[in-house]
């Protein structure tokens, strides 16, 4: 009698050693045939023979790549916040961090291209522009340079355009100066808004070919008296100077020492009729008079006690 659990080998003698366990997988269609066969020949047919390796699918492999580029950015990131040395201090926001990794990678300010300046300074454009604090040029604010840069005194536009990897190109539109206000000894030269542009030199003034005007609120009124002395070229192209009185109307000084008082409002309508009494009668080629228009629809004029010769009578007339 055979042992219990005795195995046999080919030829059918026992061996006395158990069989290894062995787990068959299904056998492929195609090798039917020679499994037949085999098992004919008393040979066992072991699964690792016909199994197939099986690629791993792509849904498994894509959260590892994923996770790799992560950890090579988080990396980036910590080399270029200082590595070690830095994470056992006060760490910056990750914001700033990646911002530094952008600089070192090529992409900070480096240049700037200026453009349109005639009376304002580079350095006037690089402080307002604050570019020891800016940072990346894909960070940097170009709207609140803009803003800066509009606020100096001679600037009324800026353009500011990135042009990568590393420049700003600015384009700048100047005031035009339009008067010279002398105000408590100074002469400062402001454009037709009443925005101050410059202090002047007392020396300066007369080569600038400006028209001077004075008096308290005398700039912010400047754009009015100029909008309605417009289309009057006679009376503009004699005017030197405009003296605003209680911040509420304006006297203007002609060539030739006649003095114009003009009404608190309606300017333009009292300019009007002033243009039209001298195409009749040539009123303007008086000389040192005063021509009053503060009352609608009269002229009143007298001679100027300041410019008028001193033997010369005062007289007044009016002229509807």
């Amino acid at each position: 009698m055979e042992q219990f659990g005795a195995h046999r080998n080919v030829s059918g003698q026992a061996t006395g050693r158990s069989p290894a366990l062995r787990v068959r997988a299904p056998l492929p269609a195609s090798s039917h045939a020679d499994t037949v066969q085999q098992s004919h020949l008393g040979l066992s047919v072991d699964d690792d023979v016909y199994a197939r390796p099986r690629a791993k699918p792509a849904s498994r492999r894509r959260p590892i790549l994923i996770l790799a580029c992560v950890t090579g950015l988080g990396a980036a990131l910590f080399a270029a916040s200082g590595g070690f040395h830095r994470a056992t201090m006060s760490v910056e926001p990750l914001p700033v961090q990646f911002d530094h990794a952008l600089v070192a990678a090529g992409l900070g300010i480096n240049e700037v291209m200026l453009s349109g300046l005639r009376n304002t300074k580079d350095s006037e454009i690089y402080g307002a522009l604050g570019l020891e604090r800016a940072g990346s040029l894909l960070r940097f604010d170009v709207n609140a340079a803009r803003r800066n840069v509009e606020r100096l005194p001679w600037v009324r536009t800026a353009d500011i355009v990135r042009v990568l990897p590393d420049k700003l190109k600015i384009h700048i539109e100047e005031r035009r100066p339009a008067a010279i206000w002398e105000q408590d000894g100074r002469s400062m030269l402001v454009d037709f808004t009443g925005r101050v542009l410059a202090n002047l030199a007392p020396e300066n003034t007369s080569s600038l070919g400006l028209t001077r005007i004075s008096g308290a609120g005398a700039p912010r009124a400047l754009s009015r008296l100029m909008a309605a002395l417009e289309p009057h070229t006679e009376i503009h192209s004699r005017l030197e100077s405009a003296r605003r009185t209680g911040e509420r109307r304006w006297t203007l000084e002609l060539a030739g020492g006649m003095s114009v008082h003009l009404p608190a409002d309606r300017e333009g309508e009292a300019l009007l009729r002033l243009a039209r009494q001298h195409e009749g009668s040539g009123l303007l080629d008086l000389g040192a008079q005063i021509i009053d228009l503060r009352q609608d629809g009269v002229i009143a004029i007298r001679p100027n006690a300041v410019t008028a010769p001193a033997a010369r009578a005062p007289s007044r007339r009016s002229l509807l």
